[in-house]
């Protein structure tokens, strides 16, 4: 897997998408013949293909970054250009989409197990809070004032004359 590709995914508008940095860097050339090979036919790349970052979304994102493709995008993308490999490509979008989405589940189970662990921990807290206050309270063992005084208070009586 093309580990350039693969930092250059991101989650934008609910898709997993290549930023034109990226993906010119993995087809050798630059991001402006990108956007000019977009450019000269729009019609070819619809936006929910290939669409511009919002200055919101280039905040976050590495700058010189314009464009941003879905898997379908790119692929449209490699076809216009002159000898780009476009099955090597194909399937490193494809390898490292499955691998950024294995990444991303694996960031929320480990985050449900935080949340969990979080909750145990209060438990805990509470729980040793309840047992320090419960100390205090009783002593441990046989206390003569909890005794009963019925039936052995009477035998002790007699026994001792009373």
């Amino acid at each position: 897997m093309n580990l350039a590709l693969f930092a250059g995914l991101h989650l934008l508008r609910d898709a997993p998408v290549v930023l034109d940095g990226a993906l010119a860097a993995r087809l050798g050339t630059d991001a402006e013949t990108l956007r000019r090979t977009i450019a000269d036919d729009p019609a070819c790349f619809p936006e929910a293909l290939v669409f511009r970052l919002t200055a919101e979304e280039r905040a976050h994102l590495p700058v010189g970054s314009a464009l941003a493709f879905t898997e379908s995008g790119a692929a449209l993308l490699i076809q216009k250009l002159p000898d780009a490999p476009v099955l090597e490509v194909l399937e490193e979008l494809a390898t490292a989409r499955g691998a950024w989405l294995d990444q991303a589940r694996l960031a929320q189970r480990v985050e449900a197990l935080e949340n969990e662990l979080k909750v145990l921990g209060d438990l805990i807290k509470a729980a040793s809070k309840e047992s320090e206050t419960a100390k205090g309270e009783r002593p441990i063992g046989f206390v003569a004032e909890d005794l009963p005084h019925g039936l052995k208070a009477k035998e002790r009586a007699e026994r001792d004359g009373r």
